[in-house]
């Protein structure tokens, strides 16, 4: 379940994800993965991914991204950092 909602863990994302975040979360490495997985899976049911999916390769501002997430998720886009690059 863990390679479909994060297709890095074959080439060992999961490891470096448990090592950098996981490992101060507080539980075992499985709990830490298996809500990893269903807040995954509560994302994709929101606005928000289908904002990016549809916006993939264009050019979207800040705002219309603060916008999907207040739909998605209440008045917590203060509390969202995005930093791209090109």
């Amino acid at each position: 379940e863990l390679k479909e909602v994060m297709p890095g863990a074959i080439s060992g994302l999961a490891k470096h994800e448990w090592r950098k975040h996981g490992s101060c979360y507080g539980s075992s490495q499985e709990r830490y993965f298996q809500d990893a997985i269903k807040l995954t899976n509560e994302l994709n049911e929101t606005p928000l991914r289908e904002f990016f999916e549809k916006n993939s390769g264009e050019v979207v501002t800040k705002e219309a991204i603060n916008q999907v997430i207040k739909k998605s998720f209440g008045n917590v886009a203060r509390k969202v950092q995005m930093i791209c690059q090109k």
